[in-house]
């Protein structure tokens, strides 16, 4: 048997006083961080809302929704990464840039970052809790530069990996160690007013990437495994159909109906994908959001890593002291 299976099979569920203590401890550390930058009732705009199929960006993007309801925040507008054309702004707006994991040259969308910051540069900018990974020097220049110049940047990082580049690549933006965004979701039965299997019906969950931040099994017999694909599989042609959509004509559908319509598909990914882990005893992973939301419902994981290593830092930053996930090692 995999070594990753037989260690998910010897993690226990947590006590739910120590879950309860352990979640709203993150919360409250991340709230505290973000506060001094975006205080109570703030007028805000939400950039870089995921319009694509990685349901862990869909929990980032539904904790951030938590915390902005906590504090009474003036949403002025959201928008995605196709539908922005940088509107004037009041100069009192603060804009958000969406947390997750893709600061760097992997994907796309840190052009649209630089974009921003050059297109504000009277507003403060806030970028929610990423991870940073450059495979090109070069590039990693390039948007050191792009971002160097701006007067009230803020970026907070989810390890300490990040935060070394961030140090010393994006010292102007003034950065600070926190947890994921997702942290909001705790309890997420609550949160997402949904109903969860009220016991594990199911062994383990194999759950693995199957995108470019994939890696090869740990071993010969570890299964294929599920991924986000997997979870509505009756609903990949309207996923598909919906980012078509927004790349083709993201400027012609109206910004606020766009983000209300999306919002309700992620938060339904959501409470799919939460009802899945829950339905499982224990969980092996090399999906960040798959652990995190299996440690936010109790359930035991054992963590593998991803292609870059974005996994391990972050279980290592905020996760190491959990007693009932593990990270796999080998």
């Amino acid at each position: 048997m995999n070594a990753a299976v037989s260690a998910a099979r010897s993690l226990a569920p947590p006590d739910r006083a120590a879950l309860a203590s352990f979640w709203t401890g993150q919360q409250a550390l991340l709230a505290g961080l973000l506060a001094p930058l975006v205080p109570q009732a703030a007028t805000v705009v939400l950039l870089d809302y995921p319009v694509h199929g990685n349901t862990g960006d869909h929990l980032i993007w539904l904790g951030t929704e938590r915390w902005l309801e906590s504090i009474d925040a003036q949403v002025a507008g959201r928008w995605h990464i196709d539908n922005f054309t940088c509107p004037r702004l009041p100069d009192d707006t603060i804009l958000l840039c969406q947390g997750g994991g893709n600061f760097g040259d992997i994907y796309r969308f840190q052009r649209f970052r630089e974009r921003v910051v050059a297109a504000y540069p009277r507003q403060r900018i806030v970028m929610l809790p990423q991870t940073i990974h450059y495979r090109d020097p070069a590039r990693l220049l390039q948007s050191s530069a792009a971002l160097a110049g701006h007067g009230d940047l803020h970026l907070f990082v989810r390890d300490h990996r990040s935060l070394e580049i961030a140090r010393e690549s994006f010292a102007g933006a003034q950065p600070q160690l926190a947890p994921d965004m997702a942290a909001f979701l705790f309890p997420i039965a609550d949160v997402l007013a949904c109903d969860l299997p009220a016991a594990p019906r199911r062994d383990v969950l194999h759950f693995m990437r199957r995108d470019r931040e994939r890696t090869a099994p740990t071993g010969s017999d570890l299964p294929r495994g599920m991924d986000w694909d997997d979870i509505d599989p009756q609903h990949q042609l309207f996923v598909l159909g919906a980012i078509a959509t927004g790349y083709l004509f993201g400027k012609m559908i109206p910004a606020g109906y766009a983000s209300r319509y999306w919002l309700g598909f992620c938060r339904g990914r959501g409470i799919r994908a939460a009802q899945l882990v829950a339905d499982h005893r224990q969980v092996v992973t090399n999906r960040m959001h798959c652990h995190i939301l299996a440690s936010l419902l109790g359930v035991p994981s054992v963590v593998l890593d991803n292609s870059y290593g974005k996994c391990s830092a972050y279980f290592s930053a905020w996760h190491a002291d959990l007693p009932f996930a593990r990270l796999a090692t080998a």
